[in-house]
């Protein structure tokens, strides 16, 4: 698919992508345009895999300004880690990942960025987010810290 074509594509049927394969420059593309499907740039990992080395990653840049401020949202790389951890066939802990992205976010907790009922920082979401992991067989955990 021609990439204008592939970004239209994408956009207006997000769900018939799963794994998108191309080059560098143009996965640079497609992932910006997801950010605008997503809401947030901040929420999609990303895999580089070749023959011998894999790299995941956010899909966004450095983000220098987000630095000590609510907006630098760890989820992308939270995200990233799920997909390493399915490269070296932990799939259980991917999972569990995933699972607390998922109950994090529908609690409605969430860095200011993603405009969700109780915005909280990014070590608060980080903390949130490990707090759910050790528990994600069970409830959703809120630390003492948040209430």
């Amino acid at each position: 698919m021609f990439i204008d074509h592939g970004v239209a594509e994408m956009i207006m049927r997000p769900k018939d992508f799963d794994v998108i394969l191309t080059t560098n420059l143009f996965g640079d593309i497609l992932s910006d345009a997801a950010g605008v499907i997503t809401g947030s740039v901040r929420l999609i990992p990303s895999a580089s895999i070749g023959e011998k080395t894999a790299l995941y990653e956010p899909i966004y840049s450095a983000f220098p300004q987000g630095v000590r401020t609510l907006y630098a949202n760890p989820i992308a790389i939270i995200l990233s880690v799920a997909m390493m951890m399915e490269g070296f066939n932990l799939r259980n802990e991917a999972r569990a990942i995933r699972t607390t992205v998922t109950k994090v976010l529908r609690s409605g907790y969430g860095t200011p960025d993603l405009g969700l009922e109780y915005e909280i920082s990014a070590g608060e979401m980080g903390d949130l987010m490990a707090a759910n992991i050790i528990e994600h067989e069970h409830h959703f955990y809120l630390p003492d810290s948040l209430i």
